[in-house]
């Protein structure tokens, strides 16, 4: 019980620290995204500049972006996860975003977890209806610094995220 309730607020792992970004963190990561991530937007998805700042209000004051923070404060991370809870917005992110199902749809995979927590992955074809989906996370738009790689900050961040969530994802 103690060891999940450290995860459900700020967690620090060796010199960083993992957290829900809220309102003030918006400077601190169009910061990270403007002067590092814009160098990686031949292997990332970069919003227009006009358009970055709404969205990352969006995104945060719906409580589905997380940040790893260095020691000052200064933001060198970030992971955008959260469970898919409305079927419109599933169907558009599994149709139009991801392309996983429909006509536009490339091969990719799904995964379950039984309830003995045996996992099972298998190949989806064009015209899996995205309603077979029970329960969605959606799990990207992910940027560390490039002088902090290779330290398992995203797997942190991806954990910290994961245990915020986990009592949603029980109950759906």
């Amino acid at each position: 019980l103690l060891l999940l309730i450290s995860f459900m607020g700020a967690s620090i792992y060796g010199e960083y620290e993992y957290r829900q970004a809220n309102e003030e963190d918006v400077s601190g990561v169009l910061r990270l995204i403007n002067e590092k991530a814009v160098n990686d937007r031949d292997r990332i998805v970069v919003l227009p500049e006009r358009f970055r700042k709404e969205a990352l209000q969006d995104v945060i004051q719906k409580g589905r972006l997380f940040v790893a923070t260095q020691g000052d404060g200064t933001i060198i991370g970030y992971k955008k996860l959260f469970l898919m809870t409305d079927e419109n917005e599933t169907d558009h992110v599994l149709r139009d975003e991801i392309r996983c199902v429909g006509s536009r749809a490339t091969c990719t995979y799904a995964g379950c977890i039984n309830n003995s927590g045996i996992f099972k992955q298998d190949q989806v074809s064009d015209d899996v209806d995205p309603k077979l989906y029970t329960t969605c996370i959606y799990n990207g738009g992910d940027f560390t610094a490039l002088e902090h790689r290779s330290k398992g900050i995203n797997k942190s961040l991806t954990n910290v995220a994961l245990a915020s969530i986990l009592s949603q994802v029980q109950e759906h």
